[in-house]
């Protein structure tokens, strides 16, 4: 989906993804084989390690009204489709509209920098923990180890590290699950001034958190990453899926 600009908006796959599997979005069959689009923008970053009720929306924020191109793309050509975008009743005036749209983007996007952050601090726990039964130099071994220790100190301050459902009813939410939950309650419009309190408490704690992981990982990851290399050990890939 592409607004005015020329900007992708929303990107629909021909599959989504069960439990590690591609399985597509429609049948192929013949007939009328539909996609639906929820009038969203691409929906933040997932947290992939955790159970799929805990990863994130599957939804973005909103698209603000107005009109768009939808692109099917298929067999190598291009088939497009104009489709206007009424705005939201509950947002009043044009401006109101991008108010609460500029606030909710705000908001999806810290999500998204946060779940960025939990993966890549997953990795360093997973793959330290099997680094470290492999590394032959005791002093090395040591300096994971603490890495490692670091590694999860600093995944506590983004999350409750919930497993199952019923963990948040019990852990104490953690800046992620604010967020989270924060979002699960916004709606269009300008958002009211407690939410803009809350809101703007939540950004400021994501900067906080956010900037210790990456000192994290240029004061210790990185270091460390080159000395697993000179002892011919494979570093930690943050990225890895």
């Amino acid at each position: 989906v592409v607004d005015r600009s020329g900007r992708i908006v929303r990107r629909l796959g021909g599959t989504h993804d069960v439990d590690g599997v591609d399985v597509p979005n429609v049948t192929n069959l013949a007939g009328d084989n539909r996609v639906e689009w929820a009038l969203d923008q691409d929906p933040p970053k997932p947290w992939r390690r955790v159970a799929p009720w805990n990863r994130g929306p599957d939804t973005g924020p909103p698209v603000l009204s107005g009109t768009y191109t939808v692109r099917l793309l298929r067999d190598g050509a291009t088939y497009e489709q104009s489709i206007v975008v009424l705005r939201d009743r509950r947002a009043a005036t044009a401006q109101d509209e991008r108010r609460g749209e500029r606030f909710t983007t705000a908001m999806y996007a810290e999500l998204s920098s946060l779940d960025d952050a939990l993966n890549g601090l997953d990795n360093a726990r997973l793959q330290l923990s099997d680094r470290i039964a492999t590394i032959k130099d005791p002093a090395l071994a040591e300096r994971a180890r603490t890495v490692l220790a670091e590694a999860k100190r600093v995944e506590g301050t983004i999350s409750n590290q919930p497993v199952n459902g019923q963990d948040d009813d019990f852990l104490e939410d953690i800046l992620r699950e604010r967020v989270l939950s924060f979002i699960g309650n916004l709606s269009p419009g300008t958002p009211t001034g407690p939410q803009l309190a809350e809101g703007g408490a939540l950004l400021r704690e994501g900067t906080t958190a956010l900037a210790g992981y990456r000192a994290f990982v240029e004061r210790l990851l990185r270091p460390l990453n080159e000395a697993l290399r000179a002892a011919g050990v494979a570093a930690i890939d943050l990225g890895a899926l």
